[in-house]
């Protein structure tokens, strides 16, 4: 199964690191052009290159954004951008711009500082908003992840709360195909020569598990079989053989 794939927005430990290293501009520009989105539609399209294509095991992929009212998003963008202009102005200018050699320059600086001061609060009461979500939304994906429900449709291709199965990539279907590669004879394998070989090693995956009444049933739902019947004697029962369609 595929590895699944770096959360966006949602840095490793090393990520971390590495955005140790880069200015407060660089990090709010990440913050602004890759995470904070407008609360639209088109915010949750999947591009071109996003597009996984032809493949045949189950793949998923995560996406962190932060979504702000569309009316909101470019006030917010405006005052996060001016949060980078004010820290810049009070290392590089704040002693060129007040004279803390007086009494009356020292509680003009004070009055400034107190006002910079009420914006930094109000943008880090705003941050932190943001960063108790994202955690609380690991954590949940965390929980969800440790699921039987949540493992068995990214191992075994069973979908939740009885949707489905992914067939082409189902656990299941791999094992019939296994049974097939090694008992197949002429190219078409007997259906009861591989339950009885399944149901030897890995008796756990059973029709009922994928929402089947009989391996008839699944070699018929998962449409990923050729499929012959043979009578040879009106007191037996028919004898099935099955094979993969691509051969």
């Amino acid at each position: 199964m595929s590895q699944p794939r770096e959360a966006r927005g949602i840095p490793s430990v090393e990520g971390l690191h590495q955005q140790s290293k880069k200015t407060l501009g660089q990090v709010m520009g990440e913050l602004t052009e890759n995470v904070l989105m407008p609360n639209s539609p088109a915010a949750d399209e999947v591009g071109e290159d996003d597009d996984p294509g032809d493949f045949d095991e189950i793949r998923f992929r995560t996406r962190f954004n932060i979504e702000v009212p569309v009316e909101h998003h470019e006030d917010t963008l405006v005052a996060l951008r001016a949060l980078v202009d004010l820290r810049n102005e009070l290392v590089h200018h704040f002693l060129e711009k007040h004279d803390i050699w007086t009494e009356s320059g020292c509680v003009e600086a004070q009055a400034y500082l107190d006002a910079c001061y009420e914006q930094v609060d109000e943008r880090y009461m705003e941050l932190h908003a943001w960063a108790k979500s994202s955690v609380e939304a690991r954590e949940y994906m965390a929980s969800l992840m440790q699921t039987p429900e949540f493992m068995d449709f990214i191992l075994h291709g069973i979908l939740p709360a009885g949707a489905g199965v992914e067939w082409e990539c189902s656990t299941i279907v791999k094992l019939l195909r296994k049974a097939e590669t090694a008992l197949a004879q002429d190219n078409w394998t007997s259906l009861s020569d591989a339950i009885a070989s399944i149901q030897k090693e890995h008796p756990e995956h059973t029709p009922r598990r994928y929402g089947c009444s009989s391996w008839r049933q699944v070699l018929h739902e998962s449409r990923q079989f050729l499929v012959r019947k043979e009578r040879t004697d009106p007191n037996r029962s028919t004898k099935i053989w099955y094979r993969s369609e691509d051969k």
